[in-house]
């Protein structure tokens, strides 16, 4: 998705003839913290390997 701008409302308006548009590309954001730590508990529950003896101290 492209989101344009009319020149006018850019600092640099005086450089453009008024035909020219700012334009930039939106990039979807990237998944969350959160998600990423769902996906890991989800993958790691799933391989059902024994939680390491150093981390218990956090159940």
């Amino acid at each position: 998705e492209r989101l344009c701008e009319p020149v006018e409302s850019h600092p640099w308006a005086y450089l453009l003839t008024s035909s020219q548009w700012f334009c930039s590309s939106v990039v979807p954001m990237t998944t969350s913290a959160k998600e990423e730590m769902t996906k890991f508990w989800e993958k790691n529950t799933q391989s059902k390997r024994p939680l390491s003896p150093h981390l218990t101290i956090y159940e």
